[in-house]
Formats: structure tokens, sequence, C-alpha cells
């Protein structure tokens, strides 16, 4: 008898609309990131649920400035999907203050800031605000950064 064996190739396209990062003299109105992340959680209500929540981080030679939006993937066709952002809060960014990273490498404000961020994940602020109806919510720096 003879073998048969069948070899397909195909590729998965995924579109992704990008965050734009925010004006050059930016400056955010929270001084932590604990008080930023507790307003977004008081005072935003997104019309939409079951989004993918994407903390992000824009990094220039002098600051780092925080990002969070609300995400949503759809099928174009079989091989081919959008992630469009159907949300932003009000006050999408936070500058981390200069303190926060002083002396850090790169690698160590990456990680200090999920870190930050998975022990607001599990507070009462976080857990009863519209992250509770997220599908995800993810660190982008980290892919295996999951926070809920």
């Amino acid at each position: 008898m003879e073998d048969k064996f069948r070899v397909e190739y195909f590729s998965f396209s995924v579109e992704e609309e990008t965050v734009e990062p925010p004006f050059t003299d930016f400056i955010s109105k929270y001084d932590s990131l604990e008080k930023w992340l507790t307003a977004i959680c008081n005072e935003e209500k997104p019309l939409q649920t079951g989004l993918d929540f994407v903390f992000g981080l824009f990094e220039s030679d002098t600051d780092f400035t925080v990002y969070l939006t609300g995400n949503k993937e759809y099928q174009k066709s079989q091989y081919e999907s959008i992630i469009k952002i159907e949300f932003k809060p009000k006050d999408m960014y936070f500058n981390l203050p200069k303190s926060d990273y002083d002396g850090l490498t790169r690698e160590q404000v990456r990680k200090e800031v999920a870190d930050r961020l998975i022990t607001f994940s599990k507070t009462q602020t976080f857990l009863n605000s519209f992250f509770a109806n997220a599908a995800t919510v993810k660190v982008s720096w980290q892919m295996n950064t999951m926070l809920t």
C-alpha cells in the first residue's frame, strides 16, 4: 500500500489598529499609576462588554508612558482578521514619574510596571469595575502576562 500525504500552506494575517503616542509635552494629571488606574475604574464605563483591554508602554529616551485601550478582533475572512480599538479612556495615557524608574534598566521598568498592574488587578476597585466584563486584560510588552 502506498503512503499518501498532503502538504498545505496558508498564511493568516492580523491587521491591528495602532495607538498614537501622546503629544510631545504630555503630562498626566495623576501622580501615581495606582491613582490613574483608580480613576479609570471609577469614572469609565465602556459601552461594549467582552473587550480585550491592553496596557501598553511608550518608551523614549526621557520617559515612559503607559496607555490603555479596549480592543475587539473581527474576522475579515477565514484567514484574515482586524483588531480595532473600540474604547479609549478619557485619560488613556499616564507618564510614569521619574522617581518610579530612575536608575532602572528598560527591562526592570517593564517588569516593575507589569508587577504593579498585576497587584492592582487584585484590588476590589479593579474587580468591581468594567474590567470584570473584559474578555482579557493583558500587558502588551509581556505577551504571557494576563491580568484576568
